[in-house]
This record gives structure tokens, C-alpha cells and sequence, in this order.
């Protein structure tokens, strides 16, 4: 495959140089509804092998520092709109570093980047986080069996777009692109189907656990907490409760219409 290979992800074009011919091949398989085009790259970022992890190191998710990304067995430098990225497990370092670029160039408009599964109806979306078992995963299986569009279940993005806010989807583990107009922030637990008013304090404390940071500073925490809030503001925060079946998904469909 010559040049580039390029995606677009909620309005932000993102291009991978330099990829091993495996990992190329699968990257362009595994995210090709999302693919893009050379005119629309906002981050370039350009891939090398590099050595092997310490044995037993943990996977961790980076935030930039100083301009440098580092990971137990990659690290990328940052300037801009480039990135150069070594890694030992280089997809997997692309794919990590990408989370970190896309969640920085969203903040840039207002946007962030959230631990999290985005169910569509017809007309408008839910955003729900939680914490790791919570059953976000889950939902977005049963949300599929009742005949609602799964947007994400692993990282969503949210954009202003408008008179509020909209829900993208993203390419990592099962989602799909495009958007839908936000309308509610949930925290979801397990337990008999129910949808029920939640402060904004207490979705506010759940979400921001769960949001991408891809700076390791004040500012950036700052600028992720005011972003949060603005979307938290834009619509209602409910907490859901759901069961592993399709009753999860027929309450979803039900409470978006």
C-alpha cells in the first residue's frame, strides 16, 4: 500500500506512516469504515520498531509530557501536529498513541474523548461510562439486539456540533462511524432495567475518571473538566441500571424513542 494510511475520526483526520506491512494490513482491515483521505490528516504520525519491554511490564495508557509520550515499551516524540513513534509492538503502540493524539486535538475544539459505550437511536444519543465490569460492553450488545446503532464501546467522542453536542463513534474494539446529537450522560451499574435522574455531580465524578487526559499537566486536567461539564450541561445525567439481556437494550430503545 502506498503512502499513508489514513482515517477520520469525529472530524479528525489522522495518518499513519511507516506501519510494518502486517500491521498496515490489519489496521486497514480492522478500521475501514473509518478510512480518510491525504487532504483531511490533522496528526500525522510516523512508526519505527523499537526494543522489546521489560518482561512482565504492564500496558499503560501515555499522557504527553514535555512533548513525549512514553509507554513501558514505546514512546513518541510530539511537535505539533507530527508525531514519531518507536515501539516494540508497534500497531499496538500506534493505536495507544492515537488515543493520546485524537483526545488532544478534540480538546482543542471543545471536545473530549471518553472510557465509554454511545447507543443512537433515531434522532439522538446516550453517553454511558463506568467503571471497568460495569457493563458497558454488555449494554452495547444488547442496544445492538434491540435494533439501536452501537456508536462505541470502548472510546466515544464528543464534539461540540449544533445547538449542543454530538456523539461520534471511534474504531477501537466495536465501533462505527458517525454522530448523532447528544442527549443524555449516564452512569450505568448492573441490576433490574431502570433509567433514573442522577445529579450532575454525581455522572460528573464517574465521567471524569473515565476521560481521556492526553496532557500531563494542570491546564490540560482543567481543560478536560471544563469540556466534561460543558456536556454534562447540554443534557440530562440519568443513571442506568441494566441486566445481560435484551431488556438492557429494549429500555435503551425505549428512553431515546
Amino acid at each position: 500500500m502506498s503512502g499513508p494510511l489514513q482515517f477520520r475520526i469525529a472530524g479528525v483526520g489522522l495518518a499513519f506512516h511507516g506501519l510494518p506491512a502486517a500491521d498496515e494490513a490489519t489496521l486497514a482491515r480492522d478500521w475501514a469504515p473509518f478510512a480518510g483521505h491525504a487532504a483531511e490528516s490533522d496528526v500525522e504520525l510516523w512508526c519505527a520498531p523499537g526494543p522489546k519491554p521489560a518482561h512482565g511490564a504492564a500496558r499503560t495508557l501515555p499522557q504527553l509530557s514535555q512533548g513525549r509520550l512514553r509507554g513501558e515499551d514505546y514512546q513518541a516524540l510530539v511537535d505539533g501536529r507530527r508525531a514519531e513513534l518507536s515501539a516494540a509492538l508497534v500497531r499496538e503502540g500506534a493505536e495507544l498513541t492515537a488515543r493520546v493524539l485524537l483526545a488532544r486535538a478534540l480538546l482543542a475544539r471543545g471536545g473530549v474523548v471518553l472510557h465509554g459505550v454511545a447507543v443512537a437511536g433515531a434522532e439522538a444519543a446516550l453517553a454511558a461510562s463506568g467503571p471497568s465490569g460495569a457493563g458497558k460492553s454488555t449494554l452495547g450488545k444488547n442496544a445492538r439486539l434491540a435494533g439501536l446503532t452501537v456508536l462505541a464501546d470502548e472510546l466515544l467522542a464528543l464534539v461540540p456540533g449544533g445547538a449542543g453536542f454530538e456523539v461520534h463513534g471511534t474504531p477501537w474494539n466495536v465501533g462505527q462511524p458517525g454522530a448523532a446529537a447528544f442527549r443524555a450522560a449516564a452512569v450505568i451499574a448492573w441490576g433490574p432495567p431502570r433509567v433514573e435522574r442522577a445529579s450532575l455531580e454525581e455522572v460528573a465524578a464517574v465521567w471524569l475518571k473515565n476521560a481521556v487526559v492526553p496532557e500531563d499537566s494542570a491546564a490540560c486536567r482543567q481543560a478536560v473538566t471544563r469540556a466534561l461539564l460543558g456536556v454534562l450541561g447540554a443534557g440530562a445525567t440519568v443513571r442506568l441500571q441494566v441486566p445481560d439481556d435484551r431488556a438492557a437494550g429494549e429500555l435503551l430503545a425505549g428512553y431515546l424513542g
